[in-house]
């Protein structure tokens, strides 16, 4: 059973709520609200949702050219890895969560790895082709069980 609040020996509080400097600073203004700043920041997110699937296209397609290029392994490597390291940090909050994890095994190997990938530079490739693969099918459900392999058949393919 609930204990009952008893108030009988309570004393007078007093709440203190100090001033809001920056509202001071700022005062009221003449634009929109806090809910209406909300309203038009989930309309930008929702826009810009639509937008990212070709700056996800775009950032794909240079990694893929950074493959071809015929750039020394170091500077390819570098260039892979600024560009997966972006994905990774972005795709999940626009939708894209599989890429991520695919972007996150590629900066994990070039961090990680970096020697077997400069021996075996079909790994990348593979990788690559992984990442353009998550791409596509990210929001096909025909495709859950090779989405679910996706992933750990990266890391097998690192480890063996």
């Amino acid at each position: 059973m609930p204990k009952k609040y008893d108030n009988t020996n309570a004393q007078d509080v007093e709440v203190y709520t100090p001033p809001n400097k920056l509202r001071e600073a700022i005062g009221e203004g003449d634009g929109p609200s806090l809910g209406e700043m909300q309203k038009m920041a989930d309309q930008l997110f929702r826009a810009s949702q639509s937008e990212y699937r070709l700056v996800l296209e775009g950032a794909i397609a240079r990694m893929k050219d950074y493959l071809v290029s015929g750039d020394a392994v170091p500077e390819l490597q570098a260039e892979l890895y600024a560009e997966a390291h972006d994905i990774k940090g972005q795709a999940s909050s626009f939708g894209f969560p599989l890429v991520a994890q695919v972007a996150e095994r590629i900066c994990f190997s070039i961090r990680e790895v970096p020697e077997k990938l400069e021996a075996r530079p079909d790994l990348l490739e593979l990788h690559l082709s992984a990442l353009s693969w998550a791409f596509v099918n990210q929001h096909n459900d025909d495709k859950l069980a090779e989405k679910d392999t996706l992933v750990r058949s990266l890391r097998e393919a690192m480890a063996s």
